[in-house]
């Protein structure tokens, strides 16, 4: 129990970081504001419903593990936002994809949430096992890989 509100208390705090230092402008995807971490992440991913929980959970996994990350993703999200640019395409096409700082701050937070992993081997860090992006585009076909896809027994029931 401990270890969950830990764990919690940190994503929070990760997040409410990230919020401050990408400053108080809000940009919105919907009609509610959203944080500019969340902004930043679903427009490099494209996905505009990504959880900003699991966003949360990449800032406090990358933060640690890359030097100054969260000060190189609030130079992106000022850069891509003052460019003007609306796709991830557009900013790979752009002048703005030379800078290396800028293209590797974008690739790791890419790399983050579809693969839900920050790291390998000893060192990695989760950031979602189920909300990994790498699992969306097939599934309407594919159930997310685990040890019981259709619950516990399920290979005893008729049907």
């Amino acid at each position: 129990m401990l270890d969950r509100t830990r764990r919690r208390l940190i994503g929070t705090a990760a997040l409410a970081v990230a919020a401050l230092k990408f400053g108080a402008r809000a940009v919105a995807a919907t009609e509610a504001p959203v944080a500019p971490s969340v902004a930043l992440c679903r427009f490099l991913t494209g996905w505009g419903g990504l959880d900003a929980r699991v966003v949360s959970r990449a800032f406090a996994a990358l933060a640690p593990a890359v030097p100054r990350f969260e000060d190189r993703a609030h130079s992106l999200w000022e850069a891509i936002d003052g460019a003007g640019l609306k796709t991830a395409q557009a900013f790979r096409l752009s002048t703005l994809y030379l800078d290396r700082a800028h293209r590797e701050t974008a690739g790791l937070l890419v790399a983050a949430l579809y693969l839900g992993v920050v790291g390998d081997g000893d060192t990695a860090t989760l950031v979602s096992y189920e909300a990994a992006l790498m699992f969306a585009p097939t599934q309407d076909v594919t159930p997310i890989p685990s040890y019981a896809i259709g619950g516990p027994g399920y290979w005893a029931l008729p049907g």
